[in-house]
């Protein structure tokens, strides 16, 4: 058992910290080999808050790991990992079960504990339907409704600055172009509108395009990048089908103000103007496409990601029309998220699962994530409807769930470290979308509200 060392038995660590911040001397030291997190916890405030006198040996108890008499001035939370695997029992514990030599100096690395989400205090705005999507711009928060709208919200209050419908149907994925600022949505009406995204908000129908009119649309993305001031969208649909459309924003008619409106009542879109796919894929995906994401790198932005219900993530270079990469699953794949620094992509499933994978093709980039488990272990309790990458920590995403929670996770841990409930508890309690900004975190669903979480470190 891992509680049974013996009270003399110790293990010589050092103690090194991955924020810059809270540097401590290198040097060895010998802690109890019961020590838990807890204990190196308290160790680590006591060397961070500069008492040079640590020394090793440091710990003589399970809690403590240090000399208990002296506090230090700092009061930190951490985490703690071994090999980049966060430890979560005792440090003889991990050594036994990753197969560690005791004789050598293990390093252990520690970084600041991410706090628990924390739900805002002020009431959320109730929207006419379920809130389907959502994505984050520089100044606002959008969200598309299952009343055939979209709407800018403010990032920090959340109340509605700008709506306009869109579709006579359901509106139900949404992308954002930081470069153009055109907000792009598809739902059930077979339809996608880009709209124009003023610097107050106002949104203007600026693009109505049609890949098939048979065809309901249920994902989108932008690709980065794109050279001459044109924008380059790719939209999938129910059947697998997968269109690109080339958009040149001096070619679109000019909107009037009249097609920004406050309104939320479902009527069909205003007429802008129409334009077809610039090329196709139709056999591109055997079942309807959850999600799609370009490239975060710039030398491979014209690669894009595809995850479908056929079990699958495709790679499609969409400079060449060529695939170039297939990975096959036993699963559905409800969702998919790309992480901003690099090409790690995490997808969600019908069973509950969050999967992870590498599509880097080898290639290791700078500061790339490591990855400890191929899949996390499972700890919603439905469908996983939402997945999003934290862009200011690499390593750290969230996902909602038809569960009604929403669960951040590291993915150096296998389980979630922290889960907040995003709906109330119910039959009809489903998360349907997740995304990060403006230093935040923010979730929507079936109680048409968008809701917002504080995302931070635990220093207190």
């Amino acid at each position: 058992m891992e509680d049974s060392e013996p009270a003399s038995h110790k293990l010589r660590i050092t103690l090194v910290s991955v924020d810059p911040r809270y540097a401590v001397p290198a040097s060895d030291m010998a802690v109890p080999a019961s020590i838990r997190p807890s204990g190196l916890n308290k160790l680590a405030n006591y060397l961070v808050s500069g008492d040079d006198e640590s020394g090793s040996d440091s710990g003589s108890d399970d809690e403590s790991g240090s000399n208990s008499a002296k506090k230090p001035s700092s009061s930190v939370a951490f985490d703690f990992m071994v090999n980049n695997k966060f430890l979560r029992t005792t440090l003889a514990g991990f050594v036994r079960v990753h197969n560690l030599s005791s004789e050598s100096v293990i390093t252990v690395h520690f970084l600041p504990k991410l706090s628990k989400p924390s739900a805002d205090q002020t009431p959320p705005q109730v929207l006419p339907d379920w809130v389907s999507g959502l994505a984050v711009s520089g100044a606002f928060v959008f969200s598309s409704c299952y009343d055939g709208s979209v709407r800018a919200h403010d990032p920090a209050s959340l109340a509605v600055v700008a709506a306009l419908p869109c579709h006579a149907g359901a509106a139900k994925t949404l992308a954002y172009d930081p470069a153009l600022s055109l907000l792009a949505s598809g739902g059930h009406d077979h339809v996608v509108l880009v709209t124009s995204v003023s610097a107050k908000g106002k949104l203007a129908a600026a693009a109505r395009l049609e890949a098939d009119e048979r065809r309901s649309v249920t994902a989108l993305a932008f690709q980065p990048g794109v050279a001459g001031g044109k924008a380059v969208l790719a939209a999938g649909d129910f059947d697998g089908c997968l269109s690109l459309f080339s958009l040149d924003p001096s070619t679109f008619e000019s909107a009037t103000s009249s097609s920004s409106s406050s309104s939320s009542k479902k009527r069909p879109a205003p007429p802008p103007s129409a334009s077809g796919p610039s090329s196709s894929t139709p056999s591109l995906h055997t079942s309807p496409i959850s999600s799609l994401h370009f490239s975060a790198s710039p030398a491979s932005s014209s690669l894009l990601f595809s995850a479908s219900h056929d079990c699958s993530v495709r790679v499609w270079d969409t400079a060449t029309s060529n695939p170039v990469q297939q990975l096959n699953g036993s699963r559905v794949v409800s969702c998919m998220a790309r992480s901003e620094q690099n090409d790690i992509l995490a997808t969600g499933h019908p069973d509950a699962h969050i999967k992870l994978w590498d599509v880097r093709q080898g290639k290791t980039a700078a500061g790339g994530v490591s990855t400890a488990d191929s899949t996390l272990q499972v700890s919603h309790r439905a469908y996983v409807s939402g997945v999003s990458w934290d862009p200011e920590r690499p390593h750290n995403l969230s996902s909602c769930s038809y569960d009604g929670t929403v669960k951040t996770w590291d993915v150096r841990c296998s389980l979630p470290l922290h889960t907040v409930r995003a709906q109330a508890k119910g039959d009809e309690a489903k998360g349907l979308a997740v995304c990060y900004g403006h230093g935040a975190l923010y979730a929507a669903g079936s109680d048409c509200e968008v809701k917002r979480f504080g995302v931070a470190a635990d220093t207190n």
